[in-house]
């Protein structure tokens, strides 16, 4: 029938609105303590290269930014 796919549809665009409202959140969450946090925390590739940090990394090792 119809409007049971229609039905389903519905369900699942609004279970995907939720995800990513509910993915949003989390990613805030992440950034807000990754970028105010005053200990230094940094990313970096396998080689070793730096992929992300924050402020008080540079702080650390005495860059501006």
């Amino acid at each position: 029938h119809w409007y049971l796919s229609v039905i389903t549809r519905g369900k699942k665009t609004e279970e995907s609105r939720k995800t990513s409202i509910q993915l949003r959140k989390s990613e805030d969450k992440y950034l807000t303590i990754f970028e105010d946090s005053r200990d230094a925390i940094y990313f970096n590739d396998k080689e070793g290269g730096l992929i992300d940090f924050n402020r008080s990394t540079l702080d650390l090792f005495g860059y501006s930014g």
